[in-house]
């Protein structure tokens, strides 16, 4: 689909304001490090202004951008000596404030909590988004939405006591 020179210029905009803060994350949960982040998300929609008018006739652009980001922290760790389908909970990272209270650096890093579970909680409670909003970031349902964050909400709850449990025994058999 071909344009003129404004009016892609006018949907790179949109494409880059719509989908910037969504790209960041999801490559910030991958990589753990703010900077790398930054970069390899500009390096997303580089990718995107190149291929602007192929991008502009996808049916689904927040998928493209999404799988390119992918690809993109996939070439990053291969780079880096890190094979990416050995991500470990300790490899995904977020920048969450410590969290003392349950002896984790990312409060939403615990065993048994994904990073969907903790990309739809961090868009909901850290970025403040709206259901309807994390529905077209990444590209689902409303529904679906709500069944994931529900979902995620639970496998937290649950991981938290578990952890709480953990540190309760370790404590009483501390006396």
């Amino acid at each position: 689909m071909e344009g003129t020179k404004e009016s892609l210029e006018t949907f790179y905009e949109e494409l880059f304001n719509d989908h910037y803060g969504y790209i960041y994350t999801v490559i910030l949960n991958y990589i753990g490090n703010s900077e790398v982040a930054r970069e390899l998300t500009q390096d997303v929609f580089l990718k995107a202004f190149e291929s602007l008018s192929t991008v502009r006739g996808h049916p689904n652009i927040g998928g493209w951008l999404t799988l390119t980001a992918r690809r993109a922290v996939a070439d990053h760790m291969r780079k880096e000596g890190r094979n990416p389908a050995s991500l470990t909970l300790e490899d995904i990272k977020g920048t969450a404030s410590v969290n003392d209270t349950y002896g984790f650096e990312d409060p939403f890093d615990f065993p048994g909590l994904g990073l969907e579970d903790r990309l739809i909680i961090r868009l909901f409670y850290e970025q403040e988004l709206t259901v309807k909003e994390i529905s077209v970031k990444m590209n689902i349902s409303v529904p679906a939405v709500k069944t994931r964050l529900y979902r995620a909400k639970k496998r937290l709850g649950k991981a938290l006591r578990k952890q709480k449990a953990k540190i309760k025994n370790k404590n009483f058999s501390d006396l």
